[in-house]
């Protein structure tokens, strides 16, 4: 089971299994990882995985989507 961690410096604030399903990223209120900051787009990114492989893609947020500095 993966587990997707939303944290702020060390502080863990949110903890959601990821599954088998696609889940959402952004600042809207039905996302399944809500994420309360300006930076962050209604709908920012989605987040789902294939086989071993944790797949993240940008939903043309305005400021992007970047996974360790990439």
């Amino acid at each position: 089971m993966t587990i997707i961690l939303l944290k702020f410096k060390d502080r863990v604030i949110s903890e959601t299994n990821l599954g088998r399903t696609v889940l959402t990223i952004g600042r809207d209120r039905g996302s399944d990882i809500k994420i309360d900051n300006s930076a962050v787009s209604g709908t920012h990114a989605t987040i789902w995985q294939e086989g071993e492989n944790i797949i993240i893609k940008d939903a043309d947020s305005t400021n992007g989507t970047y996974f360790k500095g990439q």
